[in-house]
Protein backbone atom coordinates (compact mmCIF):
# COMPACT_ATOMS: atom_id res chain seq x y z
CA UNK A 1 0.00 0.00 0.00
CA UNK A 2 2.87 2.36 0.76
CA UNK A 3 4.26 1.81 -2.74
CA UNK A 4 0.87 2.72 -4.20
CA UNK A 5 0.74 5.79 -1.98
CA UNK A 6 4.17 6.94 -3.19
CA UNK A 7 3.15 6.37 -6.81
CA UNK A 8 -0.01 8.42 -6.31
CA UNK A 9 1.93 11.17 -4.55
CA UNK A 10 4.49 11.38 -7.35
CA UNK A 11 1.71 11.67 -9.93
CA UNK A 12 -0.04 14.40 -7.95
CA UNK A 13 3.13 16.48 -7.59
CA UNK A 14 4.16 15.85 -11.22
CA UNK A 15 0.86 17.20 -12.53
CA UNK A 16 1.77 20.59 -11.09
CA UNK A 17 5.53 20.57 -11.67
CA UNK A 18 5.81 19.13 -15.20
CA UNK A 19 4.15 22.14 -16.91
CA UNK A 20 6.55 24.44 -15.08
CA UNK A 21 9.45 22.22 -16.13
CA UNK A 22 8.35 22.41 -19.77
CA UNK A 23 8.13 26.19 -19.55
CA UNK A 24 11.61 26.30 -18.02
CA UNK A 25 13.13 24.16 -20.77
CA UNK A 26 11.25 26.14 -23.40
CA UNK A 27 12.74 29.38 -22.09
CA UNK A 28 16.20 27.79 -22.04
CA UNK A 29 15.96 26.72 -25.69
CA UNK A 30 14.48 30.10 -26.65
CA UNK A 31 17.41 31.88 -24.98
CA UNK A 32 19.87 29.61 -26.79
CA UNK A 33 18.22 30.06 -30.20
CA UNK A 34 18.34 33.84 -29.87
CA UNK A 35 22.12 33.67 -29.49
CA UNK A 36 22.41 32.29 -33.05
CA UNK A 37 21.27 35.70 -34.26
CA UNK A 38 23.76 37.63 -32.15
CA UNK A 39 24.45 41.13 -33.41
CA UNK A 40 25.42 44.58 -32.17
CA UNK A 41 21.92 45.98 -32.68
CA UNK A 42 19.81 47.42 -29.89
CA UNK A 43 16.97 45.09 -30.88
CA UNK A 44 19.09 42.01 -30.20
CA UNK A 45 20.22 43.39 -26.84
CA UNK A 46 16.62 44.04 -25.80
CA UNK A 47 15.35 40.63 -26.95
CA UNK A 48 18.30 38.76 -25.44
CA UNK A 49 18.05 40.67 -22.15
CA UNK A 50 14.32 39.92 -21.96
CA UNK A 51 14.98 36.23 -22.64
CA UNK A 52 17.57 36.06 -19.86
CA UNK A 53 15.21 37.83 -17.47
CA UNK A 54 12.37 35.43 -18.27
CA UNK A 55 14.67 32.40 -17.94
CA UNK A 56 15.95 33.51 -14.53
CA UNK A 57 12.37 34.23 -13.44
CA UNK A 58 11.31 30.75 -14.58
CA UNK A 59 14.20 29.23 -12.60
CA UNK A 60 13.25 31.07 -9.41
CA UNK A 61 9.53 30.33 -9.81
CA UNK A 62 10.29 26.64 -10.43
CA UNK A 63 12.31 26.36 -7.23
CA UNK A 64 9.64 28.15 -5.20
CA UNK A 65 6.85 26.07 -6.75
CA UNK A 66 8.64 22.81 -5.91
CA UNK A 67 8.25 23.70 -2.23
CA UNK A 68 4.83 25.38 -2.40
CA UNK A 69 3.26 22.50 -4.35
CA UNK A 70 4.55 19.95 -1.84
CA UNK A 71 3.32 21.96 1.16
CA UNK A 72 -0.05 22.62 -0.46
CA UNK A 73 -0.32 18.94 -1.29
CA UNK A 74 0.16 18.04 2.38
CA UNK A 75 -2.54 20.48 3.46
CA UNK A 76 -5.19 19.55 0.89
CA UNK A 77 -4.56 15.82 1.12
CA UNK A 78 -4.57 15.64 4.92
CA UNK A 79 -6.75 18.45 6.30
CA UNK A 80 -9.39 19.37 3.74
CA UNK A 81 -12.35 17.34 2.49
CA UNK A 82 -9.88 15.12 0.65
CA UNK A 83 -8.65 14.01 4.06
CA UNK A 84 -11.77 11.90 4.62
CA UNK A 85 -10.66 9.63 1.78
CA UNK A 86 -6.99 9.79 2.82
CA UNK A 87 -7.78 8.64 6.35
CA UNK A 88 -9.66 5.57 5.08
CA UNK A 89 -6.49 4.16 3.50
CA UNK A 90 -4.74 1.35 5.41
CA UNK A 91 -1.70 3.56 5.97
CA UNK A 92 -0.41 4.97 9.24
CA UNK A 93 0.08 8.67 9.95
CA UNK A 94 3.83 8.11 9.98
CA UNK A 95 3.73 6.56 6.51
CA UNK A 96 1.64 9.45 5.18
CA UNK A 97 4.13 12.03 6.49
CA UNK A 98 7.24 10.14 5.41
CA UNK A 99 5.81 9.54 1.95
CA UNK A 100 4.99 13.21 1.44
CA UNK A 101 8.29 14.55 2.74
CA UNK A 102 10.25 11.98 0.68
CA UNK A 103 8.45 12.85 -2.54
CA UNK A 104 8.79 16.55 -1.72
CA UNK A 105 12.57 16.26 -1.24
CA UNK A 106 12.90 14.34 -4.52
CA UNK A 107 10.76 16.99 -6.24
CA UNK A 108 13.01 19.80 -5.01
CA UNK A 109 16.15 17.90 -6.06
CA UNK A 110 14.66 17.20 -9.50
CA UNK A 111 13.81 20.89 -9.86
CA UNK A 112 17.35 21.91 -8.95
CA UNK A 113 18.68 19.49 -11.59
CA UNK A 114 16.21 20.90 -14.13
CA UNK A 115 17.40 24.43 -13.36
CA UNK A 116 21.04 23.38 -13.87
CA UNK A 117 20.15 21.66 -17.16
CA UNK A 118 18.22 24.73 -18.32
CA UNK A 119 21.17 26.96 -17.48
CA UNK A 120 23.50 24.63 -19.39
CA UNK A 121 21.23 24.69 -22.45
CA UNK A 122 20.99 28.47 -22.39
CA UNK A 123 24.77 28.92 -22.10
CA UNK A 124 25.70 26.08 -24.46
CA UNK A 125 28.75 26.99 -26.50
CA UNK A 126 31.87 28.93 -25.59
CA UNK A 127 30.44 30.10 -22.27
CA UNK A 128 29.59 26.55 -21.18
CA UNK A 129 33.04 25.33 -22.24
CA UNK A 130 34.66 28.01 -20.09
CA UNK A 131 32.41 27.10 -17.17
CA UNK A 132 33.43 23.43 -17.40
CA UNK A 133 37.09 24.45 -17.64
CA UNK A 134 36.72 26.52 -14.47
CA UNK A 135 34.95 23.66 -12.67
CA UNK A 136 37.63 21.20 -13.78
CA UNK A 137 40.40 23.51 -12.59
CA UNK A 138 38.74 24.18 -9.21
CA UNK A 139 38.00 20.48 -8.71
CA UNK A 140 41.61 19.60 -9.49
CA UNK A 141 42.89 22.16 -6.97
CA UNK A 142 40.29 21.06 -4.42
CA UNK A 143 41.18 17.35 -4.50
CA UNK A 144 44.90 18.05 -4.77
CA UNK A 145 44.76 20.15 -1.60
CA UNK A 146 42.35 18.04 0.45
CA UNK A 147 42.76 14.58 -1.02
CA UNK A 148 40.35 11.84 0.03
CA UNK A 149 38.65 14.16 2.51
CA UNK A 150 37.23 16.07 -0.46
CA UNK A 151 34.97 13.20 -1.52
CA UNK A 152 33.78 12.71 2.06
CA UNK A 153 33.06 16.45 2.42
CA UNK A 154 30.90 16.45 -0.69
CA UNK A 155 29.03 13.33 0.43
CA UNK A 156 28.50 14.69 3.95
CA UNK A 157 27.45 18.11 2.67
CA UNK A 158 24.85 16.54 0.38
CA UNK A 159 23.43 14.57 3.31
CA UNK A 160 23.37 17.74 5.39
CA UNK A 161 21.53 19.68 2.67
CA UNK A 162 18.95 16.90 2.26
CA UNK A 163 18.39 16.70 6.03
CA UNK A 164 18.06 20.50 6.19
CA UNK A 165 15.52 20.47 3.35
CA UNK A 166 13.51 17.69 4.98
CA UNK A 167 13.62 19.57 8.28
CA UNK A 168 12.20 22.72 6.68
CA UNK A 169 9.43 20.78 4.95
CA UNK A 170 8.55 19.01 8.20
CA UNK A 171 8.48 22.41 9.91
CA UNK A 172 5.87 23.58 7.38
CA UNK A 173 3.93 20.34 7.91
CA UNK A 174 4.02 20.84 11.69
CA UNK A 175 2.79 24.44 11.37
CA UNK A 176 -0.03 23.35 9.06
CA UNK A 177 -0.95 20.54 11.45
CA UNK A 178 -1.08 22.92 14.40
CA UNK A 179 -2.91 25.56 12.38
CA UNK A 180 -5.70 23.19 11.38
CA UNK A 181 -6.72 23.00 15.03
CA UNK A 182 -8.22 26.47 14.60
CA UNK A 183 -11.94 26.57 13.85
CA UNK A 184 -11.52 29.38 11.29
CA UNK A 185 -8.74 30.87 9.17
CA UNK A 186 -6.60 27.75 9.35
CA UNK A 187 -4.10 28.97 6.78
CA UNK A 188 -3.60 32.17 8.76
CA UNK A 189 -3.23 30.09 11.92
CA UNK A 190 -0.52 28.01 10.20
CA UNK A 191 1.35 31.19 9.25
CA UNK A 192 0.94 32.32 12.86
CA UNK A 193 2.53 29.10 14.08
CA UNK A 194 5.45 29.58 11.72
CA UNK A 195 5.89 33.18 12.86
CA UNK A 196 5.78 32.06 16.50
CA UNK A 197 8.47 29.45 15.78
CA UNK A 198 10.61 32.13 14.11
CA UNK A 199 10.22 34.50 17.07
CA UNK A 200 11.03 31.75 19.58
CA UNK A 201 14.17 30.72 17.69
CA UNK A 202 15.31 34.36 17.54
CA UNK A 203 14.77 34.75 21.29
CA UNK A 204 16.66 31.53 22.02
CA UNK A 205 19.46 32.64 19.69
CA UNK A 206 19.72 35.98 21.47
CA UNK A 207 19.77 34.25 24.85
CA UNK A 208 22.53 31.94 23.63
CA UNK A 209 24.61 34.91 22.51
CA UNK A 210 24.15 36.54 25.93
CA UNK A 211 25.14 33.32 27.69
CA UNK A 212 28.18 32.94 25.47
CA UNK A 213 29.29 36.54 26.00
CA UNK A 214 28.96 36.13 29.77
CA UNK A 215 29.91 32.48 29.93
CA UNK A 216 31.69 30.89 32.87
CA UNK A 217 35.33 29.92 32.76
CA UNK A 218 34.62 26.31 31.80
CA UNK A 219 32.83 27.56 28.69
CA UNK A 220 35.85 29.56 27.56
CA UNK A 221 38.06 26.55 28.20
CA UNK A 222 35.76 24.42 26.05
CA UNK A 223 35.78 27.03 23.28
CA UNK A 224 39.58 27.20 23.39
CA UNK A 225 39.79 23.42 23.22
CA UNK A 226 37.57 23.36 20.15
CA UNK A 227 39.62 26.14 18.55
CA UNK A 228 42.85 24.26 19.23
CA UNK A 229 41.39 21.09 17.75
CA UNK A 230 40.29 23.01 14.63
CA UNK A 231 43.81 24.41 14.18
CA UNK A 232 45.63 21.13 14.80
CA UNK A 233 43.16 18.85 12.98
CA UNK A 234 41.42 21.05 10.37
CA UNK A 235 40.23 18.19 8.14
CA UNK A 236 38.70 16.24 11.01
CA UNK A 237 37.13 19.43 12.39
CA UNK A 238 35.27 20.04 9.11
CA UNK A 239 33.85 16.50 9.28
CA UNK A 240 32.63 17.04 12.84
CA UNK A 241 31.23 20.47 11.97
CA UNK A 242 29.20 19.18 9.03
CA UNK A 243 27.85 16.26 11.05
CA UNK A 244 26.98 18.58 13.94
CA UNK A 245 24.86 20.69 11.59
CA UNK A 246 23.28 17.55 10.15
CA UNK A 247 22.41 16.20 13.61
CA UNK A 248 21.02 19.59 14.67
CA UNK A 249 18.59 19.79 11.76
CA UNK A 250 17.94 16.05 12.02
CA UNK A 251 16.81 16.53 15.62
CA UNK A 252 14.54 19.36 14.51
CA UNK A 253 13.09 17.16 11.78
CA UNK A 254 12.29 14.43 14.33
CA UNK A 255 10.48 16.92 16.58
CA UNK A 256 8.45 18.38 13.69
CA UNK A 257 7.63 14.88 12.48
CA UNK A 258 6.22 13.79 15.83
CA UNK A 259 4.23 17.03 16.20
CA UNK A 260 2.49 16.38 12.88
CA UNK A 261 2.09 12.68 13.65
CA UNK A 262 0.49 13.35 17.04
CA UNK A 263 -2.02 15.82 15.63
CA UNK A 264 -2.95 13.61 12.68
CA UNK A 265 -3.40 10.57 14.93
CA UNK A 266 -5.13 12.20 17.88
CA UNK A 267 -6.34 15.72 17.05
CA UNK A 268 -7.39 15.54 13.42
CA UNK A 269 -9.97 18.20 12.58
CA UNK A 270 -11.01 17.97 8.92
CA UNK A 271 -12.82 20.76 7.13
Amino acid sequence: MVRTLIKHEVKAVSRSMLPMGLILMGMAFFTRIIQFFESDSDTYDIVFGSAIFMLVTAMVVSLIMSVVVSVKRFYTNMFTGEGYLTMTLPVTASQHILTKVSVAVVSVIATVIAVIVAGSIATMGEVLVEVFKAIDYLADQYFREIGGHGVAYIFEALISVIVFGASQLLLYYACISMGQRASKNRVAAAFGCYFAFYVITQILGTMLIIIVSNGPEWFYNLANSIADFAVNHPYAFVHYFIWAITLFYGAQAVVFFFVSRYIIKNKLNLE
